[in-house]
């Protein structure tokens, strides 16, 4: 039997991170600290956010502007406030794959700093019904393989607390044919 393998996900982009006190201002929907615009992020960058005391504003966000020292999300700013400690680090997502026709997913990451590679799983190709999280120790180069459990696949990369100067990953389905 031959195998064949369909690329589903690959990524090359240099993962930001940024920490710091932040000003939320509701009324423009930005995020307001020193350095936060500058070669840090751009326009499009979907980032996580964690660590403030306002609860509203954490999670996933898109960033739609970046300017010096302030940068503004697509989604709501539920509170005027000042925060110590906000992380915001940088994810990569990818798309919906259809992958019922296949049985494993494989490939290599490589990562200059730690991150997470996040596989949300699903029976209709919007909802993540299960996500599985694999750690990656920045340096050391690793092999992915995973069994096929739903029949769609959308898989994230998530920074985790540093800046990256190098990325590699590459995933690929797999099916006998």
């Amino acid at each position: 039997m031959g195998q064949s393998l369909n690329k589903i996900f690959e990524t090359t982009e240099a993962l930001q991170y940024h920490t710091d006190t932040v000003d939320w201002a509701a009324v423009d929907k930005s995020i307001s600290a020193v350095a936060i615009g500058t070669g840090t992020f751009v326009s499009g960058d979907t980032v996580m956010i964690t660590g403030a005391d306002e609860t509203g504003n954490l999670g996933i966000k898109t960033i739609n502007v970046v300017a010096a020292n302030k940068i503004t999300i697509l989604e709501t700013v539920t509170l005027d406030a000042a925060d110590a400690g906000v992380k915001m680090n940088q994810i990569v997502v990818g798309s919906w794959m259809p992958v019922d026709m296949y049985s494993r997913i494989v490939g290599a990451i490589s990562c200059s700093g730690n991150a997470s590679l996040l596989a949300e799983w699903s029976v209709d190709g919007s909802t993540a019904i299960v996500t599985v999280t694999t750690a990656i120790t920045g340096g050391t180069p690793a092999a992915y393989s995973a069994e096929v459990i739903a029949p769609y696949v959308r898989y994230k990369l998530l920074n985790i607390d540093n800046d990256h100067t190098a990325v590699a990953v590459h995933l690929y389905a797999k099916h006998l044919t």
